[in-house]
């Protein structure tokens, strides 16, 4: 499932990845950090932050431990929202740290792009 729901993240279709991930669940599977990093990169490459912060919240719902790169997904998302939300991605980044995740070098990128995006 983790395959398709990608899949779909790529082709730019976050609500069919989360069509998957219902499909997954009725099957009585459970989503792990992949599938959530997914749907979190799916509404990232949509610029959907307010929908990539849901999935966040529903991955701590689930008990699934975020990683560094599903806080890169919610960069991510930060990046390509309009107007850029630097803000945003600035109190992630601090959150990552706060949990004693370590950024990597797409976690600085996607905030240094935020940045230059908005000026």
């Amino acid at each position: 499932f983790n395959a398709v729901v990608n899949a779909c993240a790529i082709a730019g279709q976050p609500n069919e990845s989360t069509r998957w991930l219902s499909k997954m669940q009725q099957r009585q599977m459970t989503p792990n950090v992949v599938t959530f990093s997914n749907i979190i990169g799916a509404f990232a490459r949509a610029g959907c932050v307010e929908d990539a912060l849901l999935w966040l919240e529903a991955m701590g719902d689930a008990r699934v431990e975020p990683d560094v790169v599903v806080y890169s997904g919610v960069l991510n998302a930060c990046t390509r929202a309009q107007p850029p939300a630097v803000d945003e991605a600035m109190r992630w980044l601090q959150i990552m740290s706060d949990r004693q995740l370590d950024p990597d070098v797409v976690t600085y990128s996607d905030v240094v792009n935020a940045c230059a995006k908005a000026g």
